[in-house]
């Protein structure tokens, strides 16, 4: 079945929300709901991430509350279809402070171009 471009990023947007374990509310970020394994999400994200497994040992996968390891962040393949679609309906923000292009949507969620992958975090459900 082909999708749409808003139909991929919508439904990759439900995947990472449902893969942070988290469905956040704007009124109130830790909305805890049913998790999903990490070989749920693994099975769910295959054809879009290059790096699925929560344990693979990645440099530059930083710690904290909004990282990979918790959820928050999702790594995704970069493409025509994805890069065009960022770029067109998010805000360039600005490079971060390691000099890669950030991009953020309305509801507060970042994409950045990290090379050969965009690297997504989601502080909402929201895209």
């Amino acid at each position: 079945m082909q999708h749409s471009l808003r139909q991929r990023f919508t439904l990759l947007a439900a995947t990472a929300a449902a893969l942070t374990g988290l469905l956040l509310a704007p009124a109130s970020p830790a909305q805890a709901v049913t998790k999903l394994t990490d070989a749920q999400a693994a099975s769910q994200l295959s054809a879009s991430a290059p790096s699925t497994s929560r344990a693979a040992p990645r440099p530059a996968h930083a710690s904290g509350t909004y990282s990979h390891w918790n959820g928050y962040k999702v790594d995704i393949s970069r493409s025509t279809c994805n890069d065009n679609y960022i770029t067109s309906h998010y805000s360039y923000i600005g490079p971060r402070g390691d000099g890669y292009p950030m991009y953020q949507a309305a509801s507060g969620n970042r994409y950045v171009n990290e090379g050969n992958h965009w690297d997504i975090t989601y502080y909402t459900c929201g895209c």
